[in-house]
């Protein structure tokens, strides 16, 4: 298990809402202070949020602090590391006494069109895994609103097992990127997810995984080059992430075919 700090002494701790159900989400953040304030005006009111970080030089972490996240040291020797993500995820949420938790990366928003906590008050599994959308546009969002209401194009991605009952289910055995899990414990899940395909209709009252990574290609570009020069050694052996060594004419060749297919949903 990677080295983990708990900041719980610092000075903005994160207020929960008595009046709702407890939910967590715990995320992994780097370097993306300019997807802070979307991510957090996402959450605001209805989850807290646990963000692992370190290293990043742009403000991430003062930011998210200062915006009313937790902050957990981990120290991944500044490098883009799953085997220390995977092994972050597996264990991050274990003790917690929310009755939900969220785990996923920064990037990655768990929403529904009415309301996340409305939907899991209901819900009788304790292991969901909600449809997942690449999100894209051509810009990077600069608005003072949700980013929901400002990217709604996307295309249909692989579904992560990202939003359970901690207190039913003992393990999740991540594999690399999340997209495998071999859940434990009190697993009940709902024959929507059960039976899911990448064909299955959105419905209404779908709950969903939304993706922002895709934010124009310049940004998918910067954050490639960026990500390509943390690589660590057991992601080149293991071929994990290797696709950000794609080249801009790479990235933009694929953009414009993408952007063809993309439907607006929200």
């Amino acid at each position: 298990m990677p080295s983990i700090r708990d900041n719980s002494d610092q000075p903005q701790e994160i207020k929960s809402n008595k009046n709702i159900m407890k939910i967590e989400v715990h995320t992994l953040a780097h370097q993306q202070v300019e997807l802070v304030p979307y991510v957090m005006r996402h959450y605001a009111g209805w989850a807290d949020v646990i963000a692992y970080a370190g290293h990043s030089t742009d403000g991430t972490e003062d930011l998210l602090q200062k915006l009313g996240a937790r902050i957990v040291f981990l120290d991944t020797k500044n490098e883009a590391n799953d085997k220390i993500f995977m092994d972050m995820k597996n264990n991050c949420w274990k003790g917690s006494k929310a009755d939900w938790v969220i785990v996923t990366d920064f990037d990655e928003l768990v929403h529904h069109r009415v309301s996340v906590v409305e939907y899991l008050k209901k819900s009788k599994s304790t292991l969901i895994r909600p449809l997942h959308y690449e999100m894209y546009s051509d810009f990077f969002p600069t608005e003072d609103k949700q980013i929901t209401d400002i990217i709604k194009t996307g295309a249909r991605g692989s579904c992560k097992f990202n939003t359970f009952r901690p207190s039913e289910i003992t393990e999740m055995n991540f594999g690399a990127g999340c997209h495998m899990a071999t859940p434990k414990g009190n697993v009940i899940m709902d024959d929507y997810f059960q039976d899911m395909t990448w064909a299955t209709p959105i419905t209404d009252d779908a709950i969903m995984t939304l993706h922002y990574r895709n934010l124009s290609k310049e940004y998918v570009y910067q954050r490639n080059e960026y990500t390509a020069s943390r690589l660590s050694e057991i992601n080149k052996k293991m071929n994990w992430g290797t696709f950000v060594y794609c080249s801009r004419q790479e990235v933009s060749d694929y953009y414009d075919v993408i952007m063809k297919s993309v439907t607006k949903f929200l």
